[in-house]
């Protein structure tokens, strides 16, 4: 499956305590905009999968978050990331971001795979959107535009949980 990120117009991080803790986890692939320059996107897993910067995009912005760290800024254009392939893990999937949304009304891909049939997506009204299994599933709230929300999206055995700020955000 392959993956990228596309023209939302976001601010995406991840950083301090979150990043021992996601490394804590052993992720199949994490790609933390830490790069600072250029176009390549390392995976921090140790899979790998890297990726490269196209269009729009700013690495090594300062995301002014707590957890501290780096950002990448998408421009909401054509700013987007092509990743390498990441293998599925059959029913299970946990995809997890730190975004703030900077484009009123704007809706984008966050993450997809090549085709589109599977991805991660924030709609103009602003809930998270996840197509899987042919279908789209929408978070309860609204994320608040230029402010940082963690998501975080867990799938497993074909059911699903949004996660916004810690807080469950409704299933499917």
């Amino acid at each position: 499956m392959g993956v990228g990120i596309s023209a939302l117009r976001v601010d995406q991080a991840l950083g301090g305590s979150w990043r021992r803790i996601v490394d804590a986890d052993a992720p199949e692939a994490w790609w933390r905009f830490a790069h600072g320059s250029g176009t390549s996107v390392r995976d921090s897993s140790g899979h790998a999968h890297h990726g490269t910067a196209a269009g729009g995009v700013t690495p090594g912005v300062d995301p002014s978050v707590p957890e501290g760290g780096l950002a990448a800024a998408f421009d909401g254009v054509d700013g987007r990331v092509t990743l390498t392939t990441v293998a599925a893990q059959g029913t299970t999937l946990t995809v997890e971001v730190v975004i703030k949304p900077n484009t009123p009304a704007a809706e984008g891909t966050i993450l997809s795979n090549t085709d589109g049939t599977v991805r991660v997506s924030l709609t103009s009204a602003r809930k998270i959107n996840v197509r899987y299994s042919g279908a789209d599933h929408l978070s309860t709230t609204a994320l608040t535009d230029q402010a940082w929300s963690h998501v975080l999206i867990s799938i497993s055995a074909g059911s699903g949980t949004f996660y916004r700020n810690g807080a469950s955000d409704g299933t499917f």
